[in-house]
């Protein structure tokens, strides 16, 4: 289910020139450019966990309790570290710092900036999981297709963790319609390279995938570990 590492072009199949350019259009159009292992990731997902990907009952339901441990610990640990270091900070503008959707500033100190940005980089991981868990889940459920969900879950991951992506949208016309928008164009392009047309999802079926990553990523920010029971217990103790 996690994530592995990052192999070279020369030991896995490298998205075409064409296909990455036609994302790198989409994101541009939605004011992104890639990270560095934007690609290799991609391709990553799309030549080989892709094919591979097996609906495990057990492993999901590991990875879900274990990445809820996560966020819950960092978020404690965040809290604590900005009482200590950055107590001024309001707790609304910390969330927004910790969601990605603001870079912290502080002129006269650089370290606790760096600092602060690190711990929101390292929420990323778990919370994209976490969502991708119960996404899958789901869909498994409701007798969805499991693989088409996963890789959806994947790509729109990399949407917010490579491209940095602030959110997961997509528009309607006013008059009414399809939904649109650089998000669905970027879907479309990277799924047709490993599904054939007849096969691919249409906008409306993309936008309630979209729609699904969105509410699981929102219940993964909300995941809390109450400082109180912190006190209450002096420490942190793992519960399985």
């Amino acid at each position: 289910m996690g994530n592995k590492a990052v192999p070279t072009s020369t030991t896995l199949e490298v998205l075409p020139e064409q296909v990455w350019a036609d994302i790198c259009a989409a994101a541009e159009r939605a004011g992104l450019a890639p990270e560095p292992e934007a690609r290799p990731v991609l391709s990553l997902i799309l030549f080989k966990q892709y094919p591979a990907f097996v609906y495990d009952r057990e492993r999901v339901k590991t990875a879900l309790r274990e990445t809820e441990q996560m966020l819950k610990y960092l978020a404690a640990f965040a809290e604590l570290y900005r009482q200590r270091w950055w107590p001024e900070l309001p707790e609304n503008e910390f969330k927004v710092i910790l969601d990605g959707r603001a870079e912290p500033f502080i002129s006269s100190n650089k370290k606790t900036e760096h600092d602060l940005w690190s711990i929101a980089r390292l929420r990323r991981r778990p919370l994209g999981l976490w969502a991708r868990c119960r996404v899958i889940r789901n869909a498994n459920a409701r007798k969805a297709n499991v693989q088409r969900e996963w890789l959806i879950s994947r790509l729109c991951g990399v949407w917010l963790d490579h491209f940095n992506g602030q959110h997961l949208g997509v528009n309607r016309p006013s008059q009414g319609g399809k939904p649109y928008g650089p998000l669905i164009d970027y879907l479309l392009v990277a799924m047709r390279v490993v599904i054939p047309d007849s096969a691919l999802p249409d906008p409306e079926t993309l936008d309630d995938a979209i729609t699904r990553e969105s509410k699981e990523r929102e219940s993964a920010r909300q995941l809390k570990l109450k400082l109180s029971e912190l006190k209450a217990h002096g420490g942190l103790t793992l519960k399985k």
